[in-house]
């Protein structure tokens, strides 16, 4: 407390000139922190609910079929293998990656236990810690930022599709959303709540 009320003191005592030049650079830092802040916020959780128009591409699933097993329907695309057959969640991560280490650890692990052994579903972790060169997913988006999910499957008309998941990161919405595919046969369920915790 004294030390506080030192530098008090200390600023009250000096001459006007350097008072203003220094209320201007703390609010100028005051702004810089609170622009990295809202765009921080904005990039990684610019939409709790996912937007699936804009984010849905359809996947070629004659691309690298695996075996060459024409009735195969497993699909090798990098590093990541699909079945076109079941609804594919892929996480990219980075190691170095905090909010990945989070996300793994509150959400991941959970869907690796409830949903790896579902017959309907298959799970992909792609690590992309020591990738230098742009990531792409199957259908061919690029991987923006870490951590990115991405599902694979079959909507309602039969078309492959590829959606980058956009929705809340917490377990229970983002189980209820996977179920929702599963349930609807890509007819998601657009009235989960977001806002579980």
């Amino acid at each position: 407390m004294e030390t506080i009320n030192s530098a008090i003191m200390q600023f009250r005592n000096m001459p006007r000139a350097k008072k203003i030049i220094l209320v201007l650079i703390f609010v100028i830092l005051i702004v810089f922190v609170g622009e990295l802040i809202m765009s921080y916020s904005k990039q990684h959780y610019k939409n709790p609910t996912p937007k699936k128009s804009s984010n849905i591409e359809k996947l070629n699933t004659n691309v690298d079929v695996s075996a060459n097993d024409e009735s195969s329907s497993l699909i090798s695309v990098g590093n990541v293998t699909l079945d076109t057959e079941k609804v594919n969640v892929t996480l990219y991560f980075a190691d170095w990656c905090g909010h990945c280490k989070q996300f793994i650890a509150s959400t991941w692990n959970k869907v690796e236990s409830e949903f790896g052994s579902n017959p309907n579903v298959k799970l992909n972790k792609n690590d992309c810690t020591n990738i230098k060169s742009e990531i792409k997913t199957p259908a061919g988006m690029s991987i923006k930022g870490f951590p990115t999910v991405i599902f694979n499957y079959k909507n309602a008309a039969g078309e492959y599709v590829e959606e980058e998941y956009n929705g809340n990161r917490s377990y229970p919405a983002f189980s209820k959303y996977l179920e929702s595919l599963l349930a609807g046969n890509g007819n998601v369920d657009e009235s989960y709540d977001d806002d579980e915790e």
